[in-house]
């Protein structure tokens, strides 16, 4: 965020950081929570039943923060 802020100023780093939680927040399954814990960081929690609906789930955020997001024209 710190890189789009101070390139594009921070109405555009508030953008992505509106975008970043809305695409984080359609990955969660029911009965989940999201919270920015500041910066660039943010925390889940989530009801898993094992480790490996834990790690698809961690999949799917990586999944989801690694396509490109689009603001005010650039990628």
């Amino acid at each position: 965020f710190k890189l789009v802020n101070d390139s594009f100023g921070h109405g555009a780093g508030d953008e992505l950081l509106r975008a970043v939680c809305e695409r984080l927040d359609s990955t969660l399954p029911p009965g989940s929570m999201m919270a920015r814990l500041g910066g660039d960081e943010f925390a889940t929690l989530f009801p898993v039943t094992g480790d490996d609906e834990a790690i698809m789930f961690a999949e799917r955020l990586i999944k989801a923060c690694s396509q490109s997001f689009s603001l005010f024209g650039h990628a």
